[in-house]
C-alpha cells in the first residue's frame, strides 16, 4: 500500500508517555521524499507500531497480512519524519517539544493522524503562543480544525492578550472564537425590523425599542417590543463588517460579544447590552412640576423637555445628555467581585 501526504502533517497518539512498543509485527518500509530539499530517505518500522500510533495508514494496510512486505512512500520533510519515528519508539520524545518545531509536527500528526501527539502540540503551542508568533514561520499552513481546536484553549482575555502585530494567527483564532459564541442558542443575534437594532431573545424580553408602536400587555403594562426582520442574516452581517467595514475579526468579535451581554443599570433601572454600556440618558436638572389639576407635567429645565411623573408609553427613561451605566452586579456574585 501506498500513502502520501504534505511533509508538515501528523497527529498525535493517545498512548502515555514512555509507553513501550508491542513486540512482533512485520517490519514496514517506508520512503520519505522531502521535495523541498530534494532528498529521500528509508525508515522501517513494525506495522503494530506505525498502526498504533498513526491511525492514518490504518485505511491502507486494512486487510494486509503481516507477513507480506509492503513498501510506503510519503511525502514529508525528512527532519520532522524522523522525529515521529523517534516519537513512535519512544513517546518521551514529546517532551523535546519547542516553539521552532511544534508547528511542524502539528501539522505532520494531525494529517496522519497521531491524536495523543496533537493534542500535546496543541497545549505546547497554546502555552508558548508569543514565542512561536516571534519566529519567522508561515501559519497560514495551519487547518481550520487546527486553529478552531487552538481557539477553543484559549480565554477572550489571553487571546486578546496575544503580541501578533503582523496577524499571523490571532485574526483567525478571533474568527472561530466567534464562530462558537454565535453557536450559542442564547447568543442568537436578530435585528429589528423597526429601529435595526440588534438584539437576543433574552434581551427582547426586558429592553425597549425606541421606534416601536406601544403595546398592552397581559399584565396592562406598556411595552415597545423589537420585532425581528425575517430578511436579516447575522451571517452576512458579520461578513458585511469584515469585508465592507474592513474590520478585524478581533474587532467583530469583541463587538458581537458586548451585543450578546445582558446587564441592568442601578443608575436608570433600564435593561441594556455591552455595546450600549455610554448611552444612560439623564437630565442634569429635576423636572419643574406644574400646580395642580396639572401636577403630573413638568418640563426640564435643563433642555425644555416635557416630563410626566406617571410615563405609560412603555418608553425607556428620556435624557438630555448621556453617561456610562451603573451595570448591577451579577446575581449570586460574591462580595468584593465584578
Amino acid at each position: 500500500g501506498t500513502g502520501s501526504g504534505p511533509a508538515t502533517m501528523s497527529s498525535p497518539d493517545a498512548s502515555p508517555y514512555g509507553a513501550p512498543a508491542q513486540a512482533g509485527g512485520a517490519e514496514i518500509m517506508i520512503h520519505v521524499i522531502d521535495e523541498v530539499r530534494r532528498v529521500r530517505r528509508n525508515f522501517t518500522c513494525r506495522q503494530d507500531v506505525l498502526l498504533t500510533h498513526m491511525k492514518y495508514f490504518e485505511a491502507h494496510l486494512a486487510g494486509v497480512a503481516q507477513e507480506e512486505e509492503i513498501d510506503i512512500s510519503v511525502h514529508c520533510d525528512v527532519g520532522v519524519f524522523e522525529w515521529l519515528a523517534q516519537y513512535m519508539e519512544d513517546t518521551r520524545k514529546v517532551e523535546s517539544l519547542d516553539a521552532n518545531s511544534v508547528v511542524s509536527i502539528l501539522i505532520s500528526s494531525e494529517f496522519l493522524q497521531m491524536h495523543g501527539l496533537t493534542e500535546a502540540c496543541l497545549s505546547y503551542m497554546c502555552a508558548n503562543m508569543n514565542r512561536v508568533l516571534r519566529l519567522p514561520i508561515d501559519l497560514g499552513c495551519l487547518s481550520s480544525e487546527i486553529v478552531r481546536r487552538l481557539s477553543q484553549r484559549f480565554n477572550d482575555e489571553d487571546l486578546d492578550a496575544l503580541k501578533d502585530k503582523r496577524n499571523k494567527l490571532q485574526g483567525r483564532l478571533f474568527a472561530h472564537k466567534l464562530q462558537d459564541l454565535l453557536s450559542e442558542d442564547d447568543n442568537a443575534l436578530y435585528s429589528c425590523a423597526y429601529c435595526r437594532g440588534l438584539f437576543t431573545s433574552r434581551q427582547r424580553e426586558v429592553t425597549v425599542c425606541p421606534s416601536a408602536s406601544a403595546l398592552i400587555d397581559f399584565h396592562g403594562r406598556a411595552i415597545a417590543p423589537h420585532v425581528a426582520s425575517p430578511e436579516w442574516d447575522v451571517g452576512c452581517y458579520v461578513q458585511h463588517c469584515h469585508e465592507r467595514l474592513r474590520l478585524s475579526w478581533r474587532e467583530i468579535y469583541w463587538r458581537m460579544w458586548a451585543r450578546v451581554q445582558l446587564f441592568r443599570c442601578s443608575a436608570c433601572g433600564v435593561h441594556f447590552s455591552g455595546a450600549e454600556l455610554e448611552h444612560c440618558a439623564f437630565h442634569p436638572e429635576p423636572a419643574v412640576w406644574a400646580s395642580a389639576p396639572q401636577a403630573n407635567l413638568g418640563t426640564y429645565p435643563c433642555c425644555r423637555q416635557e416630563a410626566a411623573r406617571f410615563g405609560g408609553s412603555g418608553r425607556q427613561p428620556s435624557g438630555c445628555r448621556a453617561r456610562e451605566h451603573l451595570a448591577d452586579a451579577p446575581r449570586g456574585a460574591d462580595e468584593g467581585e465584578c
